[in-house]
């Protein structure tokens, strides 16, 4: 079965053309990231932008997040717990000490009134889909 889900997550990548790699789309996320003031000095900051560059080149990867964090885990040579608390612990700092005019102006609709964050797929997949309409 899981063989099946990977198969079927790998076919429905084929059908969404990739960034160009020429883009230096690794760049790209990374000054994303900064100017919404997540600092670099993170480890939580390189999964997340390994993850969104992911989901970006295949954006249907966002419904699989655990098989996110395991390949950005591999990547890294992590655990996927840790990928998962990192991200979320970047987050977490970004919604208190953020540039608020940008994370409001992306964020307003979708942050929860008791939370005050979105979680991390929902993070993830509104800064890659920002990203990529901005690309296209």
């Amino acid at each position: 079965m899981k063989d099946k889900k990977l198969k079927l997550l790998s076919k429905q990548c084929e059908t969404f053309p990739p960034v160009n790699p020429e883009s230096d789309l690794p760049l790209i996320v990374t000054q994303y990231l900064r100017k919404l003031g997540i600092s670099p000095n993170l480890t939580g900051f390189t999964y997340l932008r390994g993850s969104i560059i992911k989901v970006i080149n295949c954006p249907s990867k966002i419904n699989s997040i655990m098989q996110l964090y395991n390949d950005i885990a591999k990547q890294n040579s992590t655990t996927p717990s840790r990928v998962e608390h990192s991200i979320r612990y970047v987050i977490t700092l970004l919604m208190k000490r953020g540039n608020y005019q940008v994370i409001d102006n992306l964020f307003s609709y979708i942050i929860n009134s008791q939370t005050r964050k979105p979680s991390n797929s929902e993070f993830i997949a509104i800064i890659a889909d920002d990203i990529r309409l901005n690309l296209h």
